[in-house]
């Protein structure tokens, strides 16, 4: 999927833009990276791998240990929330319905002869990583075409802009097998300089 990222930044009063791809695979599988390559991630499984050209170091996260950090309070939280789902919102990546009204509060705000307009509000705030999002599908084929997040903070937001989404790609198991010749690698435990509990 092709997509356009948008963050607005109120405090700053800052407006950037990036581009990039992504391929998704499943909840545990799936890679994105941007368009100027300065950073791509990678999921496989429950490791999860967060490339950075500057000062070229990969950040590789183990998932299930994010859990044994729960000493670090919101921060723990907030990376548990972060880190476990894909960058672009897993509502729109392979959410099934029922999943979907189970973990929003959804309403059809608008609706014409070529889109449909939802808002989502989470239903549990201790599991939420935003506060209301807004998602604009195709009427036709229900894919999305954009979506916009609010943030727990109540001023910024993201929107996602879907330029090109292909359903149902074969994907082979090399996409998701990281490359690490070259990169330092820096682990969660030594981010925090010691191991998990």
């Amino acid at each position: 999927m092709r997509y356009r990222q948008i963050d607005y930044l109120a405090t700053f009063k800052s407006k950037t833009e990036t581009s990039g791809e992504c391929l998704y695979a499943g909840d545990r599988r799936w890679k994105c990276h941007w368009d100027d390559r300065s950073e791509h991630w990678l999921r496989t499984g429950d490791e999860l791998y967060l490339f950075s050209r500057e000062p070229n170091t990969v950040r590789l996260i183990d998932i299930s240990e994010l859990s044994a950090f729960d000493d670090l309070g919101w921060l723990g939280e907030y990376l548990v929330r972060a880190y476990s789902e894909a960058p672009l919102v897993p509502f729109l990546l392979g959410l099934r319905v029922d999943a979907l009204q189970k973990k929003y509060d959804v309403k059809i705000t608008q609706e014409d002869e070529v889109s449909v307009r939802l808002v989502l509000h989470p239903r549990h705030q201790d599991d939420a990583w935003f506060s209301r999002a807004q998602l604009l599908l195709d009427k036709e084929t229900f894919h999305p075409r954009a979506v916009k997040l609010n943030d727990l903070n109540g001023r910024d937001s993201k929107v996602f802009l879907f330029d090109l989404l292909e359903i149902n790609v074969p994907i082979v198991d090399e996409e998701f097998q990281p490359d690490l010749e070259g990169w330092r690698i820096i682990s969660l435990s030594n981010l925090f300089g010691r191991t998990p509990d």
